[in-house]
């Protein structure tokens, strides 16, 4: 085989208006504000998005993290950060106030969010969600079995294997369970996310720019998207949490000045993931990204593990009569139960363990199992803890050679080194860094909204203004391709095509050679590991890298050619993430052509219409509510441009939205919910006025204003 290669260049309280529902289908320099924006102004919102004062339009920067999700908003390269309605998140476990904890709780009426969800995860409620990164856009077969026996929560596999988390009814009855989304629990902390920002502006906001972990795949890059738009949101762009930090601490201004143009180096070691970006910076506004490093399965809760086994190793053994496989109905107690009771005690001890050696050389975990004998207080010291991860300190030093490796960069060529996240204050992992780096000073940041504020200057647009409008960035930061793009033969040959870190858009072309045969079918595929032996492939830990994103099969019975077929195969990545894979036979110019937009895992569109009508679900006004039905299409007055735009008959949708209203109206047949005589002749009017402009689609239809008042 032979080549011929040309490159070019190209709040803690349910959200308003929300009830779970059920899966329908799958296929300048910046200036930090000082003080926040008057939230006591009771004006009406501004819904065209300018927002306070005169300029361009608000961004919404959001983190996507495991534990914490933060949110920040930019405009005129002015950043302001959003910080979380009530006092709640400020004191718990010492949490800023700025992030919400990653957590979602589905209830009958609606979701519970942040603190609250967070407290009943800790109980093992059945219905509390969380580690939605290591959800999105994942197989059930991806998933470690480690991860999914802590889960109090219930994961089962839908249409390819995809993801799906159950959600008991009442009393926790297993039978017929809703199957929700990670993308829908995942858009209801965008939303929140997105109305404290909209409380704090009082104006209406549609733009994000999203954070994403730097070793996500293009189907768990689209998943987040997905999410965004059942959120409501335009997302205009993703960027890596790494590399959005790095915007953050070389545009801020707390930044000094000789960093302006500089190479900046950041480790962030969150609660599941270590994400890491070497990046250059020109004049404070002109980013260049020279590599990303990830690891999804290194972070705070995998050092935890570390002291859950060790206190489990030491812990007695339990008594016969409380094992598991001796329970029986004469048992006083749900054995089972009470081991899982227990293991999320020992979880939660084991935690705040680890948070206290990073102040303290001494902790103690307390286990209490329903065992008299196996209860006891454990001491770990910090020399313990370190001892127990050197497997994880391991790895972050690989980490970060990888980084230089892949940058070609040196040691002496960084001139700072920010580290961030949670597990940043492990005083092993600072020595660990600072001993890979002895020359440099290492930055270290308590912030939680760094990576937000970095995504929304990312989104934004500077001052330099021609009549008012902006015309440029705020930061020229390129897209680049996070992880290498190739394809893999039938006999197991894998070919890069786009290294990582390349920037986009880009075209790249090549000539594959195959033995000439009725079709030749290769596999586009996506991962770290390429150009292996093959059949070495399932041998390899590091295999579980490569994800197929397709399949191409080129007809060859056309060939005019009978000993060797010549293959023009040619990629086309676009900065919105799409992949179109063309592949020519040149003696008889066949072309097939594959648009990749996720894998078959990825939600379609009419997947996600449903999945937004389901959130944005309820019409409410001063004296009662109507709730959609499960199975209804779109939700009126909430639907959102993209979502018209996104099918080819958007009157036929709303018609068969009102339809669903209107029958389960007269039938009186909307599950937990009163519906008023003044709610019904809304949604009849509605339904009528469809009715007769469904010769001429008129603008979409929307609730007046002041819902109290008769249409």
């Amino acid at each position: 085989m032979s080549s011929n290669e040309s490159s070019e260049a190209r709040p803690e309280a349910a959200v308003n208006g929300a009830e779970p529902g059920g899966v329908d289908g799958a296929k300048g320099d910046s200036e930090y504000a000082a003080s926040q924006p008057d939230a006591s102004n009771d004006s009406e919102p501004v819904t065209s998005g300018a927002g306070i004062g005169n300029g361009g339009f608000w961004v919404l920067g959001i983190d996507f993290g495991t534990h914490l999700c933060s949110a920040a908003v930019s405009r005129d390269g002015i950043v302001v950060d959003v910080p979380v309605p009530g006092d709640a998140a400020a004191i718990d476990d010492n949490k800023s106030p700025l992030a919400v904890p990653a957590f979602v709780s589905v209830t009958d009426t609606g979701y519970l969010i942040g603190t609250e969800a967070r407290t009943l995860a800790r109980r093992g409620d059945l219905n509390t969600v969380f580690d939605l990164t290591r959800l999105v856009g994942r197989k059930v077969g991806d998933l470690s079995d480690a991860d999914q026996a802590r889960w109090p929560f219930h994961v089962v596999a839908g249409d390819h294997d995809k993801v799906l988390v159950a959600i008991l009814g009442t009393n926790n009855s297993v039978s017929n369970p809703r199957k929700l989304y990670p993308e829908e629990l995942l858009a209801v902390l965008f939303l929140q996310l997105k109305e404290n920002a909209e409380a704090l502006l009082h104006t209406k906001l549609q733009t994000a720019v999203l954070c994403v972990p730097e070793g996500f795949n293009h189907t768990q890059r689209r998943a987040v998207r997905n999410a965004g738009m059942i959120a409501g949101l335009s997302v205009t762009r993703l960027v890596c949490a790494a590399t959005a930090a790095a915007v953050s601490f070389g545009i801020g201004s707390s930044v000094p000045s000789s960093l302006s143009t500089r190479v900046i180096m950041t480790v962030d070691i969150g609660a599941s993931a270590t994400n890491m970006a070497l990046v250059a910076v020109k004049n404070r506004t002109v980013f260049e990204v020279k590599a990303v490093a990830s690891d999804l399965n290194l972070g705070g809760h995998d050092l935890t593990e570390a002291i859950v086994a060790h206190c489990q190793r030491r812990r007695p053994t339990p008594s016969p009569r409380f094992c598991v496989s001796s329970a029986s109905a004469s048992t006083p107690a749900d054995t089972s139960e009470s081991q899982l009771h227990g293991m999320r005690q020992i979880r939660h001890a084991s935690e705040v363990a680890k948070k206290l050696l990073s102040t303290s050389t001494n902790a103690v975990v307390g286990i209490d199992f329903p065992d008299p004998s196996a209860f006891g207080y454990y001491n770990v010291t910090r020399a313990c803890f370190e001892a127990l991860c050197e497997e994880h300190w391991q790895r972050i030093r690989e980490l970060m050679n990888q980084l230089l490796q892949e940058s070609l960069a040196t040691k002496e060529g960084i001139d700072a080194i920010v580290l961030l996240g949670g597990s940043a204050w492990i005083p092993r992992v600072q020595t660990l860094v600072q001993e890979s780096f002895p020359l440099h000073h290492v930055l270290y940041t308590p912030e939680d909204v760094s990576s937000a504020r970095g995504a929304a200057l990312c989104g934004g647009k500077s001052r330099n203004t021609q009549n008012g409008i902006s015309t440029a960035p705020a930061v020229e930061l390129p897209d680049v391709t996070l992880l290498p793009l190739g394809i893999q033969s039938a006999n197991g040959t894998k070919i890069v095509m786009i290294p990582s870190n390349t920037k986009l858009p880009v075209h790249k072309s090549f000539l594959y050679y195959a033995n000439c045969q009725h079709a030749v079918v290769f596999h586009v595929i996506e991962g770290r590991v390429f150009n292996i032996k093959p059949g070495s492939l399932s041998k390899n830990p590091a295999s579980a890298a490569l994800h197929e994103l397709a399949s191409v099969r080129v007809d060859g019975r056309h060939a005019t050619t009978h000993v060797v077929l010549k293959i023009d195969i040619t990629f086309d990545v676009d900065t919105l993430d799409q992949i179109i894979v063309t592949a020519t036979e040149r003696s008889s110019g066949r072309k097939v052509t594959v648009c990749i937009d996720g894998d078959e895992t990825s939600l379609s569109v009419n997947a996600i219409a449903h999945a937004n009508a389901r959130l944005f679900h309820r019409i409410q006004d001063s004296t009662a509510m109507v709730l959609v039905p499960r199975n209804s299409v779109l939700q009126i007055p909430h639907l959102t441009g993209h979502l018209l735009l996104s099918t080819d008959d958007p009157m036929k949708l709303l018609d068969e939205y009102v339809q669903a209203l209107r029958i389960a109206i007269d039938a009186d047949q909307l599950e937990g919910t009163t519906i008023s005589g003044h709610d019904k002749e809304l949604v009849h009017t509605i339904s009528s006025t469809l009715t007769k402009r469904q010769q001429k689609p008129p603008a979409l239809p929307s609730l007046p204003p002041d819902h109290s008042a008769a249409p």
